[in-house]
């Protein structure tokens, strides 16, 4: 803000703040622009780019992610581009960390919806062939976007 402000008939400058003083730290919004990234490069068939992106996440990094506004967007994220690639290591890591959240619907900071933990918990199963998970999580998915009447989530598990 550069206009003058005016104080008791004198005009002064408002003072200086740093941006860093007035925001709190968002340490998954560079995590979710490279796997919102990597996974648009991979729906798009560009595996080696997508790979290359995804690789600046590691699975250390995924197994202690801030849970911050966007975290619910880096799990949606790297659940269906790991899902794609057929990256095992690093949907193992994301399965460690989001396992404890069973049962948990997935919203943004803008309020949209990006289905339920077990849905997520479900495809990273799938990517590392738990298979004495992967019916259980599809089970508890599906009954959760009955109870809640999300038709288009209920087909999207049809669709893998």
């Amino acid at each position: 803000m550069l206009a003058t402000v005016f104080a008791r008939g004198r005009r002064r400058r408002p003072p200086f703040v740093r941006l860093d003083e007035i925001t709190r730290p968002q340490p998954n919004l560079g995590h979710l622009a490279h796997a919102a990234t990597a996974l648009e490069l991979a729906r798009a068939g560009d595996h080696d780019a997508a790979r290359a992106l995804l690789g600046r996440l590691t699975p250390e990094m995924l197994t202690n992610l801030t849970r911050d506004g966007y975290w619910p967007g880096v799990v949606w994220s790297v659940s269906a581009v790991t899902h794609i690639l057929g990256d095992t290591e690093r949907a193992a890591a994301l399965y460690t960390e989001l396992a404890p959240f069973r049962g948990q619907l997935l919203i943004d900071p803008a309020g949209i919806f990006l289905g339920c933990t077990d849905h997520q918990l479900w495809l990273l199963a799938n990517t590392c062939q738990r298979s004495d998970k992967i019916r259980q999580h599809r089970h508890d998915a599906t009954a959760t976007y009955t109870r809640i009447n999300a038709i288009w989530w209920s087909t999207q598990l049809m669709t893998y």
